[in-house]
């Protein structure tokens, strides 16, 4: 946040997101009038995967990647989440400034109109249960049996509506938050309790991500800080951290923040983990008692638990405003049907002047709002068949505007990536993470562990072949696969730099339990070679279980200077070079019925910046071929990843080719300043368990 510019907020595009999002906006305008918020939508990746089921794509994550990128440069102030769908870890310099009151954290049973009156116990054999959650799907397959799981995907409207017109379910599953949110509690057929169904970590929490470093947005936040919430997703969230984040298998927990006397409270947390299929099942509960005092706050305000005017604690965003408080105090939660739609008029997506037409340079996207140059608006002239284009109130800031730049750094003290307040004792936070991680350690003496491998085991002995595996991101995954116990085969051009990586992958796991790793120097630019290696690679291996699509060039120089010479060569490698390797490896797998292809594009291959024309199309290029390739292998068991990461802190920019065609030899700051590779390395390994889609 810089000065008195508007507050912009980053929020997808779902209803729900947006509600959500409005609802925060409103609660912060009660306290802060005098602020401006603006609302910035964008598409994340997680809202356009609505056909594949979650395990396959992911289901710890809505693919925030895009909504981060904006929050990292500078481009929003802080993004609005369901605290379910944020990693234990985040990305580093950010951080959770606040997680409101929480929802109702149960799940809900809907029922089709004509069991509308049934229970899950009583609905007939073979009866269809359609669910996104692995966590649900494999409870359900162990206390209902006689039912029949299958997976359902969209947004609330779009799983209800498949409901009432397919025909194909008796019933669903769905966050009871969520539909409470919406106004539809009409459609719950029945709270399931937690001895019936536990929920996921963080269910019903709306968390509030901003840059850790952003101590104006961060105070801005903390009159909506729910601490009891606060105590229990802590304990929730180290559960999970503890027993791997990420991991593919089933996963669930229930908490609960009980007043005894005073200011003691007794925190009580039960995790369960199960096999897939739900027949082995793992349930630990346990408890602590935690003393939370508020001495920070002035004698008679509601915040504070020890004054006479106290409020329900459960609920702090009910209490009433305390003006003598800093920050405001907390506000009454408005009423989700009197939050004011007007809020919306901020987005200026919904009266925009300009419609731009789908297949029309920006494919019908404000490239002033939805790409990665927000506030930098790259139209200087006429598009074809926009004829009001100087009606856009951005039309004449074609000129580039400097942004605030965003600090970014790390902070060790926050818990599983939440701020603490300054009304609470790190000591409460303190113990409700110990008990997080003694629920874990618990389940893993009684063999969680080893369920969780089992759930891992799919690419353990699994035969991996990189590109671009002798420096940088293919280095480090290179490392993060041989790691989990697959047989790497390391490509790129340069021999003695292969050579060196595989040396330093026996030096450096001299323990662990696979075949040592593969060299085969090729040339992606050579595409007719590219089945002959794949045949050379076969006769070794016998099987490639996972490819991974990683080398490429990047691109500096503008378009009128680039020479045609230097476009076919980027395109022919980072484009014709993964397809043509794609196609040679495709029919073992298709025999096979199993593999699994990734490629890595760029956050560039889905908005494009000026002076990389060529990158940019050759992954725009990629992110059609894959959609295309996704749809057609599908049959065949074989998954397609896109990893498309914003700035990786590797050479990539300094081997870039200018646009005469020699090696731009220069580190771009926002490079030097991006992730480390052997951290998008470990995204891309969970991606690649979790069968992610992107």
């Amino acid at each position: 946040m810089s000065g008195e510019q508007k507050i912009r907020v980053g929020s997808r595009k779902s209803e729900l997101a947006l509600i959500q999002t409005r609802h925060v906006i409103s609660l912060l305008k009660n306290v802060h009038p005098d602020k401006d918020f603006e609302i910035v939508t964008m598409s994340t990746l997680g809202d356009k995967v609505l056909d594949i089921p979650l395990p396959k794509i992911g289901e710890k994550s809505l693919f925030t990647k895009e909504l981060e990128a904006a929050l990292t440069t500078g481009y929003v102030d802080f993004v609005v989440h369901s605290l379910k769908d944020l990693p234990t870890s985040l990305p580093p310099g950010m951080a959770i400034g606040a997680v409101l009151t929480r929802e109702d954290p149960r799940d809900a049973l809907v029922l089709q109109k004509d069991y509308e009156n049934s229970l899950l116990e009583m609905l007939p054999e073979g009866s269809v249960i359609g669910t996104s959650s692995l966590r649900r799907s494999a409870q359900l397959a162990r206390k209902y049996p006689h039912l029949k799981v299958e997976s359902i995907r969209g947004n609330l409207n779009t799983r209800l509506k498949k409901l009432d017109d397919l025909g194909r379910y008796q019933g669903i599953i769905l966050a009871s938050a969520g539909l409470i949110r919406m106004g539809w509690t009409n459609r719950i057929t029945k709270i399931l309790e937690p001895d019936e169904l536990l929920y996921a970590v963080g269910q019903g929490a709306l968390a509030v991500e901003c840059r850790e470093s952003d101590e104006k947005t961060i105070t801005l936040l903390k009159p909506l800080y729910d601490i009891s919430t606060a105590v229990r997703v802590i304990a929730e969230r180290s559960f999970l951290k503890t027993l791997g984040g990420g991991c593919s298998a089933p996963v669930a927990v229930s908490s609960e923040l009980t007043k005894n006397k005073e200011n003691k409270y007794t925190l009580k947390l039960k995790g369960g983990v199960w096999s897939l299929d739900g027949k082995e099942e793992i349930i630990e509960i346990s408890d602590c008692e935690v003393e939370i005092k508020e001495n920070k706050r002035c004698a008679g305000c509601p915040y504070n638990l020890q004054s006479e005017n106290a409020g329900c604690f459960k609920d702090i965003e009910n209490l009433k405003r305390c003006d003598q408080c800093p920050n405001g105090g907390p506000v009454k939660k408005p009423k989700l049907e009197h939050v004011p739609l007007d809020l919306l008029k901020n987005d200026p997506h919904d009266h925009c002047p300009v419609e731009l037409p789908i297949g029309v340079d920006f494919m019908g996207k404000c490239p002033y709002l939805e790409s990665s140059l927000v506030g930098k608006c790259p139209v200087n002239g006429a598009i074809e068949g926009v004829g009001n284009l100087k009606e856009c109130p951005f039309y004449k800031e074609g000129k580039v505007q400097e942004l605030p730049e965003a600090t970014i750094s790390t902070n060790s003290k926050n818990y599983c990536g939440l701020v603490l307040h300054d009304a609470i004792a790190s000591e409460v936070f303190d113990e409700a993470q110990k008990l997080g991680v003694e629920v874990a350690k618990i389940l893993m003496k009684k063999g969680a562990s080893g369920i969780m491998a089992k759930a891992q085991a799919t690419i353990h002995n699994s035969v991996v072949v990189i590109t671009g595996a002798s420096s940088g991101l293919g280095e480090a995954l290179a490392h993060e696969f041989y790691k989990q116990g697959c047989q790497v085969v390391l490509c790129s051009r340069r021999r003695q730099e292969l050579e060196r990586v595989r040396s330093d992958l026996l030096r450096t796991h001299p323990t662990i339990p696979t075949l040592p790793p593969i060299i085969n120097p090729l040339d992606l630019s050579d595409i007719n070679s590219l089945p002959t290696h794949v045949e050379k690679i076969l006769s070794i291996t016998g099987k490639i279980d996972i490819l991974i699509n990683n080398g490429g060039v990047s691109h500096r120089g503008t378009v009128i200077s680039t020479k045609p010479d230097v476009d076919i060569k980027i395109m022919l490698v980072n484009y014709f070079g993964a397809v043509a390797l794609t196609k040679a490896v495709l029919p073992d797998m298709m025999k096979n019925k199993c593999g699994h292809v990734v490629f890595v594009s760029s956050v560039q291959g889905l908005v494009a910046l000026p002076e990389r024309s060529a990158y940019c199309a050759s992954k725009h290029a990629l992110q059609g071929f894959c959609d295309s390739l996704r749809a057609e292998v599908a049959a065949y068991n074989i998954s397609v990843t896109v990893i498309s990461p914003g700035y990786i802190k590797t050479e990539l920019s300094r081997n870039a080719l200018t646009g005469a065609g020699n090696q731009h030899g220069e580190m771009d700051v926002a490079t030097e300043r991006g992730y480390l590779p052997e951290y998008v390395a470990s995204e891309v390994g969970k991606a690649v368990v979790q069968k992610k889609k992107e």
